[in-house]
């Protein structure tokens, strides 16, 4: 089941920056295989049985991907300020 991206980043906003990053390189990680299904040239395999499928799956990480940042500097501009 696919999460709107506000509640996607809703779970992540008590994370630490370094868990952000770990996150960011899951999903990118996410993303890679997607690509790989969903731009196979087919859509005749068993990837494509799944609901959502492997397209709307990629679109939808895109999205948390583009909203993942936004948290990551929040949080590395708080941490940062406690550095200094």
């Amino acid at each position: 089941m696919q999460i709107d991206a506000k509640d996607y980043i809703e779970e992540f906003k008590d994370c630490t920056y370094e868990e952000l990053m770990e996150e960011r390189n899951s999903l990118y990680q996410e993303m890679l295989v997607m690509e790989k299904k969903t731009f196979a040239g087919t859509k005749d395999n068993a990837d494509w049985e799944f609901d959502p499928p492997p397209d709307v799956c990629y679109q939808r990480q895109m999205v948390y991907l583009s909203e993942l940042p936004k948290l990551m500097q929040q949080k590395f501009d708080k941490e940062w300020e406690n550095v200094q």
